[in-house]
């Protein structure tokens, strides 16, 4: 778990919880920041993306504010690339890979509103279960299109898209296809299309 803290000064920052909330570390510091609006994770809890700074101003505007990104669930930050203009919202993917920004330039939220998004390729990870005769294929819900193929000679080239449509399970985020177990030795890959 992750929050905002503080109003500014020292203790602007984000708190994490690795133990559902019963305790809680100050992790980052962004003292620079009047206090720290918003944090989201990614599904796996690896990538963290937050927003920093921008309270309201006399007459309704934002003042200058950051994003900052981690790669490592939030025990270290660095500011993303950000457009001249104040931040006041963000959004990441399920997968980490799609960061979704909404700037303001001016003093009026309807002024010259901006949203600016930034890809990397994800690598989605995929996991097999067996269960039953059968395997469970599954991997976090990416933020291009990925396919998933099998092959039983990984000397060759003859890659083969898996019969049938991953069924998106809404609690973890994770695409899962379920197979018959094959008699024999059978790879999968995830490939973007």
């Amino acid at each position: 778990m992750a929050a905002g803290s503080g109003e500014g000064g020292q203790w602007a920052g984000i708190a994490t919880s690795a133990d559902s909330g019963a305790t809680w570390k100050l992790s980052v510091s962004a003292v620079d920041q009047p206090s720290i609006r918003l944090v989201a994770y990614s599904a796996d809890g690896s990538r963290m993306v937050a927003v920093g700074g921008g309270f309201a101003g006399p007459i309704g505007g934002v003042q200058a504010s950051e994003i900052f990104l981690s790669g490592d669930s939030g025990a270290s930050c660095d500011p993303a690339p950000a457009a001249s203009a104040s931040c006041i919202g963000a959004a990441m993917s399920a997968d980490g890979c799609k960061l979704v920004g909404v700037y303001v330039d001016g003093l009026d939220f309807s002024l010259d509103a901006v949203v600016a998004d930034l890809q990397s390729t994800p690598a989605p990870a995929l996991a097999v279960a067996s269960s039953g005769g059968s395997l469970f294929l599954s991997w976090v819900v990416p933020s291009i299109d990925f396919v998933l193929e099998q092959n039983a000679d990984l000397g060759t080239t003859n890659w083969t898209d898996v019969p049938g449509t991953p069924v998106l399970d809404y609690s973890t985020l994770r695409n899962q296809v379920t197979v018959p177990a094959p008699a024999g030795p059978m790879f999968y890959r995830l490939i973007s299309q």
